[in-house]
């Protein structure tokens, strides 16, 4: 998987908002699911589970599941849907991650110094009293 071709330019971080969280539960609700004992407490699970997921990974995720990525036609529990919401943004996870460390070691890297001519004349004298030492 290519990661722009999935994304189409698209901002992977922006929070899915609260229209997009439920539209997607609509279009997960077409899968067959366990009655829920308490219904509120059961939305209550997924917003959990859905915090600070992204509108891009929740979507993919939900045409992840639909295309049976779970590898069964139910309607996922809170912890799959976020489960299948993070493994949508590991690539873009790690790619952050490559790009911050690369930033980190080009900041440590050393730069290069630019020595006066005066520090230049003091080494060469340093460096030819140092020669003067050994015998010839």
């Amino acid at each position: 998987m290519k990661m722009d071709e999935e994304h189409h330019g698209m901002d992977v971080w922006a929070l899915a908002s609260h229209q997009q969280i439920v539209d997607c539960m609509m279009l997960l609700s077409v899968l067959p699911a366990r009655p829920a004992h308490d219904p509120q407490l059961n939305k209550a699970a997924y917003y959990i589970a859905l915090e600070g997921v992204s509108g891009f990974a929740l979507r993919s995720a939900v045409k992840r599941i639909l295309q049976g990525s779970l590898g069964h036609g139910f309607f996922p529990s809170p912890p799959d849907l976020r489960l299948q919401c993070n493994q949508v943004m590991e690539p873009y996870v790690l790619e952050m991650q490559r790009s911050r460390r690369k930033s980190r070691i080009a900041e440590e890297l050393p730069r290069e110094v630019v020595h006066s001519d005066a520090e230049k004349q003091a080494v060469a004298r340093i460096y030819t009293d140092f020669l003067a030492t050994f015998p010839r």
